[in-house]
């Protein structure tokens, strides 16, 4: 049998389940913030044991970190699609800022946590926003 067929589902079961926790950790970080969440609630609104979320992500921090990384690669990847159309400036700026505001209506807790992590000097994405960020700020400044 081959290795790729049978490994499918389980690939595919994992990417639900680490999904289920994301879900789970963006609404529990949106309520209580960074230091007043904690992995038993998360894994609690998941259905899962502690033991088995930290399987999939080792620790809170990490589980923070992903959960900023998802909502910044909305923003990038909607600001690339963006760019890509090669529309005038004050359009993709318009635009950009309308699917900004799309992205926090239907991802209202992730962008609620980024908020806050900004409000708090962004310790945790410091180094994700100069190495992911940062080159597509630069990008983008070079079309307008």
């Amino acid at each position: 049998m081959d290795q790729n067929i049978s490994s499918k589902p389980k690939r595919l079961s994992r990417e639900r389940t680490e999904q289920r926790i994301l879900t789970a950790a963006e609404d529990v970080f949106a309520q209580y913030g960074f230091h007043g969440a904690s992995i038993n609630s998360i894994a609690e609104l998941t259905g899962l044991t502690k033991q088995n979320l930290l399987y999939y992500f080792p620790s809170k921090e990490v589980l923070y970190q992903k959960v900023l990384e998802n909502i910044l690669n909305l923003w990038i990847d909607k600001m690339a699609l963006l760019a890509q159309r090669g529309d005038d400036p004050k359009t993709m700026i318009s635009s950009y800022i309308r699917g900004k505001m799309e992205i926090s209506k239907t991802h209202p807790n992730g962008s609620k946590v980024f908020a806050n992590e900004i409000i708090n000097g962004a310790p945790r994405l410091k180094d994700y926003i100069a190495s992911h960020l940062l080159p597509q700020l630069e990008a983008d400044v070079q079309l307008i």
